[in-house]
């Protein structure tokens, strides 16, 4: 989780008691909602991945941006990992080389991630954690509006889409 419930209480102004546990809820659903958005988590981690080998000299990792290579294998054989390099989410062989075309053939550990979450994928989590919190206290994602003498209008709203779109550059796209 790359949110807080401190961080959500300061960004809400809504400072509950340590024993209330539904921030944490909200913050981690919150963080799953950006996740599966993004197609991989955003902060530093390590990942193991089977994949199958392309014929190029380039494959697509799970998450971005790879920080380290770790080690590889082809068919069972480890390999020099200096001779590879990343880029993005995209791990490059070097040495003339292309991956061999085969089925879940290469085998690769490395760390993905950002060591400091970028402001904007965070700001999003507190963004939908908050509006958890506000449909969680009976409010269901209302928006109100009021036209002077004319009435006031009400709207619902509770897809995140539009409070995803700032992230669209960090998100991963896999073919259909």
């Amino acid at each position: 989780m790359f949110i807080t419930k401190e961080q959500l209480q300061q960004y809400t102004g809504k400072i509950t008691e340590d024993t209330d546990i539904m921030q944490d809820v909200y913050c981690s659903a919150a963080c799953d909602i950006v996740e599966d958005y993004l197609g991989y988590a955003p902060e530093s981690k390590e990942y193991t991945e089977v994949l199958d080998g392309t014929g190029s000299n380039q494959l697509a990792l799970s998450a971005k941006p790879v920080t380290d290579v770790k080690s590889v294998l082809i068919n069972g054989k480890a390999m020099d990992a200096t001779t590879f390099t990343a880029q993005d989410r995209y791990l490059y062989r070097n040495d003339g080389y292309s991956f061999p075309v085969g089925r879940r053939n290469i085998v690769v550990k490395h760390t993905a991630g950002n060591k400091t979450v970028p402001g904007i994928i965070i700001m999003t989590a507190l963004r939908i954690a908050g509006l958890l919190q506000t449909e969680g206290s009976g409010n269901i994602g209302i928006t109100s509006k009021t036209f002077g003498d004319e009435g006031s209008r009400t709207f619902y709203k509770t897809k995140f889409d539009d409070y995803l779109v700032p992230l669209e550059r960090y998100r991963i796209y896999e073919a259909a």
